[in-house]
């Protein structure tokens, strides 16, 4: 069995470049499709760029803070849940704070995941180096035929949200709370209660965001 070679860090600067470009084309596509309703693909695809960041965003900053707290995992999927876990409290008890001091503000949530980013970023950059080393080692793993019918599952049903993600918002959740209570948060730049919109009272957390 031939042994991976690392890859060079002219390839990781590439690749990271070819990452930027791509994020960077698709958030001025987003922008540009505020004012132009034929460009609205770009909004979509900007919010599966969002989840994905900040799914990256909060795993290494999991990542960062489990090795903050020296708590030991048995295997690179374990680290990856509890870690992902953690970041994503992390972010969301950071993201109301800064609603709750009246600094709920598009500028204060862009630098509050800057300042995460540049933070995460080591951890970031190693949890995606090894991702494809331990993603092959679990599929020579895969010999249960139950197993293997779960992540093709799994599969169908990412694939299923991807799809979703790409269609103008259309379930009540969404139209009634999501959407408005975040945008009125974002207007009144903090926590405010709704007397008509029960739902819109519930705990917000990361759909601060």
């Amino acid at each position: 069995m031939t042994e991976e070679r690392p890859r060079s860090s002219k390839a990781r600067y590439v690749d990271g470049a070819i990452i930027l470009a791509v994020a960077l084309l698709i958030t001025c596509g987003h922008i540009l499709a505020l004012s132009h309703s034929s460009l609205r693909i770009f909004s979509r695809l900007f919010d599966i760029f969002l989840i994905t960041f900040l799914t990256l965003l909060a795993i290494s900053l999991g990542e960062r803070l489990l090795k903050l707290l020296r708590i030991e995992t048995v295997s690179y999927l374990e680290r990856t849940v509890f870690a992902f876990g953690l970041g994503l409290g992390t972010i969301s008890y950071l993201l109301l704070l800064l609603a709750l001091s009246h600094l709920f503000y598009s500028i204060a949530i862009f630098v509050l995941l800057g300042l995460l980013f540049i933070i995460s970023l080591r951890p970031m950059v190693s949890w995606l180096s090894a991702f494809p080393r331990e993603a092959k080692g679990a599929l020579r793993e895969l010999k249960s035929f139950w197993l293997i019918l779960y992540i093709a599952l799994a599969i169908i049903t990412i694939a299923t949200v991807i799809i979703r993600a790409l269609l103008p918002p259309s379930d009540w959740d969404t139209l009634m709370y999501h959407l408005p209570v975040a945008k009125d948060f974002l207007k009144a730049h903090t926590i405010i209660p709704f007397y008509d919109n029960p739902g819109a009272n519930f705990p917000a957390l990361l759909q601060l965001v």
